[in-house]
């Protein structure tokens, strides 16, 4: 926890640098406004935790949260903002080979769910269940 604490703190000072916003870092596919790479690594981390969450069997919360599916979900803001930015870009990540296909839901499925489902991951994944 300790390193990811660090990590964490190094990459928050990093983006509060003046002028960090308006930066066009060069990652492995190229030159990329700061403004998208945040928005990348927001949706890695939004996204990835579920995935951590799932596998260890915390069924996408922190320790001790009721307030949602994903702990993170409750945000509904960030969940709406990941989710729109990113279904405007799906087909494109899929290309590269990012994101598998959607998994089908229920119509009246809460926006994380969607979200889930727009980056191929079944909402309903546990850990032995396949997939």
């Amino acid at each position: 926890m300790a390193s990811w604490t660090a990590a964490a703190r190094g990459a928050r000072d990093s983006w509060n640098r003046p002028g960090a916003w308006a930066s066009v870092p060069v990652l492995s596919f190229g030159p990329t406004p700061a403004s998208e790479y945040a928005f990348q690594l927001t949706a890695d981390l939004l996204i990835h935790g579920w995935d951590l969450a799932r596998a260890i069997d915390m069924h996408g919360r922190r320790a001790g949260d009721t307030s949602s599916v994903a702990g993170v979900g409750s945000d509904r803001d960030l969940v709406h903002r990941v989710h729109e930015q990113l279904a405007s870009q799906i087909d494109a990540w899929r290309a590269a080979g990012i994101f598998a296909r959607p998994v089908p839901v229920p119509d009246d499925a809460d926006e994380w769910t969607r979200l889930l489902a727009l980056t191929g991951r079944s909402p309903d994944w546990r850990p032995g269940s396949g997939g």
